[in-house]
């Protein structure tokens, strides 16, 4: 029984050392996020040069204000759905003013494919 004991002690302590060593994921800044799916979107709704720019500065601006909320209502999650939604629409309808008809199309079809929100 001490045997298994000590092995037991001697499994925990090497796991915590394990996890203690692993390092750790940086968040991406808003600016990394937005360009990312910016980069994305450059290939799926095949972005002119003047929309890539328009596009990264909307979603930079949605990613910050994202953070913020979330900052913000760290003691309150329930508000953070709330503060995503209003944020999302407006961020939809600038979106919408950048893309073209056929563009808002593809992006449409994109938002619905599983696993997309």
């Amino acid at each position: 029984m001490k045997k298994l004991s000590f092995i037991f002690i001697l499994l925990l302590t090497a796991a915590t050392f394990t996890k203690a060593q692993t390092p750790e994921r940086k968040m991406p800044s808003p600016g990394e996020m937005a360009m990312k799916t910016t980069e994305y979107l450059v290939m799926k709704l095949k972005l002119t040069d003047v929309q890539k720019t328009k596009v990264t500065a909307i979603l930079t601006h949605y990613n910050e204000q994202m953070f913020k909320a979330f900052e913000a209502n760290k003691d309150n999650k329930e508000m953070i759905p709330a503060v995503a939604k209003k944020l999302e629409a407006e961020t939809e309808l600038k979106m919408n003013a950048v893309l073209s008809v056929e563009q808002r199309a593809v992006l449409a079809k994109e938002k619905q494919r599983p696993g997309r929100s």
